[in-house]
């Protein structure tokens, strides 16, 4: 019964908030440092349009203009100094999250030259002819189904690639893996780590809160790898997905042109310039797969799920022979052609919770609580010290036939104190050992 009126409160909490909430107003408090720079009031425009489907423009000014139409809508410009003279544009505009998603075919009337959608953050929006319009992710346009799921995907496009671990499926190859990365000696380069297809799923969940990165000829739910012997093995990716959610692991899986796997040293997965080597996971992407287009889907528990796939290109465009001429150099250099990436992404909120965890397999607020109480014990030593004297009174030497024995019981009273003792009673041994010390003050 509880749960229910729970569930209930906060559906109406929901209710009431998406009614009184003005995306105009939320608009414009991402973009405070715009309006401070607006010289006059029509040099920063927002558009948004209501459930009914009307247009409304807001000024620096947060004056605002409702058009039922496109010549009102027109009327609105030209009433903000924004008149669309010869070109048929008005420049630059802001677009507020509800308008950009929900009532996106609307703005194929827009005379604007440039939209940018505003939720928290500028993102620059292109519109298309059939579809909902791309909003710029790290990794490159993107068609998302929710604001959400594309700061979801850029948090995890700014992580560093200090976590990232490149795994290379060997049939018969080593079963499990360590925590700690592999780097080489001289160059600090990740190095790859190899690891049995069949002991992949076992081995993942000691990998919590890594970027894994795993390769293969994709065939449908399959993921078919082929060993540096020559032996090949498969990976149902269907429950490769499922342990990756379920251990809280970025899961990178790139489907290559064929199943071959990145053993030799020379292989290469980061971009190499002069200014080093890529130092985000976007960096990562963007070297695996250029100009890609990106689908960016919710998934489960708050997470992510993209595709970053190879734009189709015509015989006549250069991107189509210098994709053909790469494709046919990477095998000289031990890579294989990247058709796509897979990203399985968890919720942002749970990565950084297990970032913030000392023990991997404790929450991240009972590590907290229980340093915060350990701290707070301390105050109140002397008190608990006689509590704890009484549950378990000092060993006697007497009691034990040597004195190395005598001396363990000891340090494993002490340990009990000060671990255990200390910290569960911390909220009752402090009040009052700091009222003893306030009466002794004269």
């Amino acid at each position: 019964m509880m749960r229910l009126l729970t569930v209930m409160a906060a559906s109406l909490m929901h209710f009431f908030g998406s009614v009184l909430a003005d995306p105009i107003e939320d608009a414009r408090t991402a973009l405070r440092y715009e309006i401070g720079e607006a010289k006059s009031p029509g040099a920063l425009l927002i558009i948004d349009i209501t459930a009914a489907g009307h247009w409304v423009l807001s000024n620096r000014d947060d004056e605002r203009f409702t058009a039922a139409n496109v010549e009102e809508l027109r009327r609105g410009f030209a009433a903000f100094g924004r008149p669309l003279g010869s070109e048929g544009s008005a420049g630059h505009v802001f677009v507020t999250t509800r308008a950009g998603l929900q009532h996106w075919q609307q703005f194929r009337d827009v005379p604007a030259k440039a939209l940018e959608l505003v939720n928290r953050r500028r993102i620059p929006m292109t519109l298309r002819a059939d579809a909902p319009p791309l909003l710029l992710s790290l990794a490159g346009p993107a068609a998302v189904d929710a604001i959400e799921s594309l700061h979801a995907l850029d948090w995890h496009l700014l992580r560093p690639l200090g976590t990232l671990r490149i795994l290379a499926l060997e049939p018969g190859g080593p079963r499990s893996l360590t925590r700690s990365l592999n780097h080489d000696p001289e160059t600090k380069d990740l190095l790859v780590d190899a690891i049995d297809p069949t002991a992949l799923l076992g081995a993942l969940p000691s990998l919590g809160g890594q970027i894994v990165v795993v390769s293969g000829k994709v065939d449908g739910e399959t993921l078919r790898a082929r060993g540096s012997k020559g032996s090949e093995a498969t990976v149902d990716l269907l429950a490769l997905r499922q342990t990756a959610r379920a251990a809280s692991i970025a899961l990178v899986i790139r489907h290559g042109a064929g199943p071959a796997q990145p053993f030799t040293p020379r292989f290469q997965l980061l971009r190499r310039d002069p200014s080093g080597p890529a130092q985000t996971l976007s960096d990562f992407v963007r070297a695996s797969v250029q100009s890609p287009s990106v689908i960016v889907r919710s998934g489960a528990d708050g997470g992510v799920e993209a595709t970053v796939a190879l734009k189709p290109a015509g015989l006549l465009e250069s991107a189509y022979w210098t994709r053909a001429a790469a494709s046919m150099l990477k095998p000289l250099f031990g890579e294989t052609p990247v058709e796509q990436l897979t990203l399985v992404l968890p919720a942002p909120e749970r990565q950084q919770e297990l970032q913030r965890r000392l023990v991997l397999w404790l929450p991240s607020w009972l590590q907290f609580t229980y340093a915060g109480l350990l701290l707070l014990g301390f105050v109140g030593w002397p008190t608990a010290r006689r509590w704890f004297a009484r549950v378990w009174p000092p060993e006697a030497a007497a009691e034990y036939g040597n004195t190395a024995g005598w001396h363990a019981a000891r340090a494993v009273r002490a340990t009990i104190f000060a671990s255990v003792f200390v910290p569960l009673t911390a909220i009752l041994s402090v009040p009052i050992q700091l009222s003893r010390l306030l009466k002794r003050t004269p």
